[in-house]
């Protein structure tokens, strides 16, 4: 639902949920796993050993993809579309426009999902 605020231009505030001890450990994880299946940024000696210990480790089921919403939020404010809740001089702008990439981004993805939805 993020994702349809923001491409609409809508105002959207995050709040940032607290942690427990169990919700820090949990994100700690996220984020270890966010770092180790990031694609690989240069062709270095230690980019390929990263990459190579997250295959084994996904592949002995040891760590998995997850998703990471701190992370997709930050990102969602560090490209104007979104601003913490309360953050009254980072608002969006109602009629904000969507900058062109997020369109062309939407209508990529849309195109991939109309297919898989046909079969239902």
């Amino acid at each position: 639902m993020q994702v349809e605020v923001a491409r609409l231009g809508k105002p959207l505030e995050i709040l940032p949920l607290p942690f427990g001890r169990l919700g820090r450990l949990d994100d700690a994880r996220r984020r270890l796993a966010a770092w180790l299946f990031e694609p690989a940024r240069d062709n270095r000696t230690a980019e390929g050993a990263r990459l190579a210990m997250a295959r084994g480790l996904y592949h002995l089921r040891l760590m998995q993809q997850t998703r990471h919403f701190p992370r997709f939020h930050q990102m969602l404010i560090d490209r104007g579309l979104a601003s913490w809740a309360g953050d009254a001089e980072a608002r969006t702008h109602p009629d904000q426009p969507v900058s062109t990439a997020s369109a062309d981004d939407v209508t990529r993805i849309l195109h991939r999902i109309d297919p898989l939805l046909r079969g239902v």
